[in-house]
């Protein structure tokens, strides 16, 4: 991700929470660490695109050779 979107604390703040939420514990006081992460990919991965997309968008506009 380009520094120019200002994203990226951001990002790390909401990973952060959406994994906090997610590593409860379940009934049994064990936690599925691979089911969290399968649930936290999908529940990232959208946003994460956007992101991928609008970052190299601005990359190509701050690089473009303007003749």
């Amino acid at each position: 991700m380009t520094p120019d979107l200002g994203q990226g604390a951001g990002c790390g703040l909401e990973d952060a929470a959406a994994l906090a939420a997610l590593l409860r514990p379940g009934p049994d006081g064990d936690v599925d660490v691979v089911g969290v992460l399968e649930r936290y990919s999908h529940l990232r991965a959208p946003k994460a695109a956007r992101l991928l997309r609008a970052s190299r968008f601005m990359g190509r506009v701050a690089q473009r050779q303007w003749k």
